[in-house]
């Protein structure tokens, strides 16, 4: 749906599953929700870099995909950057 102001408001989960991160995607100690594509749960061990590595790859396949650049909602705390996913390596799954 387009916007007012131009922008296009996308469901973000459905761009996430068709750029190959289906419900349930688990990458060692971390993963999808089994129930829904937009929450990244931790299983126990890991590093906040795993997360960030996932997520990095999440929000770089669906724009490479789509050409949506992802932007990430929650407020990231202990790291020294508001949006450490702009720093974040990536390795692709």
């Amino acid at each position: 749906r387009k916007l007012p102001d131009g922008r296009i408001k996308a469901a973000a989960a459905r761009l996430i599953e068709a750029s190959g991160f289906p419900k349930g995607f688990r990458r060692g100690a971390f993963g999808i929700s089994p129930h829904h594509a937009l929450a990244l749960i931790h299983y126990g061990g890991g590093r906040s870099s795993d997360l960030l590595m996932l997520a990095g790859d999440i929000q770089a396949a669906v724009e490479e995909r789509f050409g949506i650049h992802l932007e990430p909602e929650p407020i990231f705390w202990g790291f020294n950057t508001s949006n450490p996913l702009k720093k974040a390596g990536r390795s692709r799954a």
